[in-house]
């Protein structure tokens, strides 16, 4: 399944749960009040509010009407004190309460065809309200063998009744449907943090992230996969997917056989509800946000890449590496960024920035382990810092070196930084100052890559392990696609991604920070680099003149 963010449809403090109005595919949110949630032609979100009397719901569900084979536009809502009202569709203000009881039920929901389902008393009930019939089971003995705390869950007709006894780590799990005729009974060390039926499957989620798979009829658990350290807070059923809510705020997408899909950092806390139909997928998380997700066909990803290459200014010459699935992973990675208010460089329109020129046109790729730290410094353009004169005392010494090495390069000679820099002023050497060259650069066939491409303000590599992976790949992409470039390897972290590169000359020495050492020719200021390429590019930016001195 492809899916892409497309909007928050609400946010409101106390949202408690929503559910998908199958008629014309609205939605209607309950908490502090019930909202009725829309999108115009234009995909604007209509939110209308009923308050009134109905405040600090718990709970809505749309239901069959009796009689009726589906799902109509009518709901049932919870109130926190264990009142049901029945709206008959979006244009009644006015409810008919169903179910009213003077004192609070322990455990209250309703299944799709409109029973109550409650637990009082030790006593399990499913109650109709239009026959007014209402069916119990005792769930407690008389020896009271069975206290302790149980958990209720309504999946479409049928009930999970959850039971965990006093001073024991054993749960019960026995499904019922809905006239309380037990279709199932196991008993597990595993506590069931969800449950969910599909078809002959009772299929729940662990709190250490697993989900178990049984057979309702055998009464066996044949399957049990580990997805996420993180535990399973919800679970819902597509045609063809499953739908996992994580405690840590992550949907996890997978096929039928729980292989996994996609991953998406949407809340911050757990997934307390997900909804689908055809075009979309809705969440509810700890955060009081409801989002929509698009469900995209096969011939929308392809607009997706381009939407998301113009976004970003990357050249065309790119599109096969920035697949669908590896932009999602992009999109996922700086949403959990901004969910988790981590500050990070550079600027999310310049991440990519690296990628604006054509890929053909690469003559030299000069890879980086990170952007700057410091303030709004890095650029996207690895090395590049917006200083106009070389003079200025905020360069790092990487920038110096580089600064030395080009001298020696061009000029045929090493100096100390303050001659060097008494010769540029003097325009004896001359050069584009460092808020220009890495723009030159750049223009003229160098790629400046930065390994990591983004890194937080607080913890230098922070973000390694994202992009460590898509840089290897990229490398590879880069040199299978144009097998003319030069690669400059300066550091030992870059070092490593040379088993990435299959093809073009490769160039290493220490990197411009690490110098000093004349004997030592890996020493950067012993660096081949520049002087084995500028006869294909010129370092300088402009041209230097050698003037002699006469005596």
């Amino acid at each position: 399944m492809k899916v892409i963010l497309d909007k928050k449809l609400i946010n409101e403090k106390g949202l408690k749960d929503f559910d998908l109005d199958p008629v014309n595919k609205d939605l209607v949110a309950v908490g502090k009040k019930l909202y009725f949630v829309s999108q115009d032609l234009e995909g604007k979100v209509i939110i209308k509010e009923l308050g009134g009397k109905l405040k600090n719901i718990e709970g809505v569900k749309f239901i069959k009407e009796e009689n009726q084979l589906f799902v109509s536009n009518s709901f049932l809502v919870l109130t926190m004190y264990g009142e049901i009202f029945k709206y008959y569709d979006r244009k009644h203000k006015a409810s008919k309460t169903v179910f009213s009881m003077e004192r609070t039920p322990d455990y209250i929901n309703f299944t799709t065809n409109g029973k109550i389902i409650y637990l009082m008393d030790d006593t399990l009930y499913s109650y109709n309200p239009n026959s007014e019939i209402n069916i119990k089971k005792p769930v407690i003995n008389k020896n009271n063998e069975n206290r302790g705390k149980y958990k209720i869950y309504v999946n479409g007709e049928n009930i999970v009744l959850k039971h965990r006894a006093l001073h024991s780590q054993e749960n019960t799990i026995s499904i019922f449907d809905e006239k309380l005729e037990e279709i199932f009974n196991i008993k597990t060390v595993k506590n069931h943090i969800y449950s969910s039926i599909s078809e002959l499957q009772y299929i729940a989620g662990t709190e250490d992230g697993e989900v178990e798979i049984w057979d309702v009829i055998t009464k066996e658990l044949y399957n049990s996969v580990k997805i996420s350290d993180y535990r399973i807070s919800y679970i819902e059923k597509t045609k063809e997917n499953y739908l996992l809510g994580l405690s840590s705020g992550e949907l996890i997408i997978t096929d039928e056989k729980f292989r996994i899909e996609k991953k998406l950092n949407l809340h911050k806390g757990d997934i307390l509800k997900i909804k689908a139909n055809d075009e979309r997928i809705f969440t509810l998380g700890m955060d009081y946000n409801i989002l929509s997700l698009k469900i995209l066909k096969n011939e929308e990803t392809d607009i997706e890449r381009r939407g998301f290459m113009q976004e970003y200014n990357i050249n065309d010459e790119y599109f096969e590496f920035f697949t669908y699935e590896r932009i999602e992973a992009v999109r996922n990675f700086i949403r959990e960024l901004k969910i988790k208010n981590i500050s990070y460089n550079p600027k999310e329109n310049l991440i990519f920035k690296v990628f604006s020129e054509p890929l053909s046109e690469q003559k030299i790729c000069i890879p980086v382990k990170e952007p700057y730290t410091q303030g709004n410094t890095a650029t996207g353009l690895a090395l590049e810092m917006e200083k106009n004169s070389w003079t200025d005392p905020e360069l790092n010494n990487s920038l110096r070196n580089i600064l030395k090495l080009l001298y020696k390069t061009y000029m045929g000679t090493s100096k100390d930084l303050n001659y060097i820099r008494e010769d540029i002023e003097k325009h004896i050497f001359n050069i584009l100052p460092p808020d220009k060259i890495f723009k030159y650069w750049q223009k003229n066939g160098v790629l400046l890559l930065n390994t990591v491409l983004t890194i937080a303000e607080t913890k230098a590599a922070d973000h390694s392990k994202f992009w460590t992976p898509f840089t290897q790949e990229l490398l590879e992409f880069i040199s299978e696609k144009n097998k003319n470039i030069t690669y400059f390897l300066w550091g030992k972290d870059v070092q490593a991604f040379e088993k990435n590169i299959k093809s073009g000359e490769i160039i290493k020495h220490n990197h411009p920070s690490v110098w000093g050492n004349p004997e030592n020719e890996k020493d950067f200021l012993n660096s081949s680099s520049f002087e084995k390429t500028k006869g294909i590019i010129n370092w300088l930016g402009c041209e230097t003149e050698r003037k002699t001195t006469l005596f």
